[in-house]
């Protein structure tokens, strides 16, 4: 989980909320990001398990409803991450605008969070200054 740590805990220096989407239960979710020291980069709000949506509800209507409308973000200031080439499909249609990376089955590469802090990057530096 280290390679984990360091791009969580970057994205979060940088200022990006970190938000978690899965057809898993909450509970799970949260422990298996506690027990990777993940949770303290991830806003306890923004987890969201099957409990939260239905089956039938696509990811891209959380994500619309659940996670930009209630932080005011647009869909250029999101990047949804996904290992399943039907939800990746699902939020470039329905939620035009948010940036997408199918990331592996077996977990997120060294190349994926390299690309994730490139995404970040981007965006603190399309940031108006303070």
């Amino acid at each position: 989980a280290g390679i984990l740590q360091s791009t969580f805990s970057a994205l979060q220096g940088t200022g990006v909320a970190i938000a978690i989407l899965s057809r898993n239960s909450r509970h799970v979710v949260v422990k298996v990001l506690s027990q990777a020291q993940l949770m303290p980069c991830v806003m306890p709000d923004l987890v969201f398990g099957f409990e939260d949506y239905d089956d039938e509800v696509p990811k891209s209507s959380v994500i619309s409803s659940r996670i930009l409308r209630p932080l005011g973000l647009s869909a250029s200031q999101a990047l949804f991450v996904d290992d399943d080439a039907g939800n990746i499909r699902d939020v470039t249609k329905r939620c035009p605008g948010v940036a997408c990376l199918q990331s592996p089955r077996t977990g997120l590469r060294q190349e994926d969070c390299e690309r994730i802090m490139a995404w970040a990057e981007g965006l603190a530096t399309s940031r108006p200054a303070a």
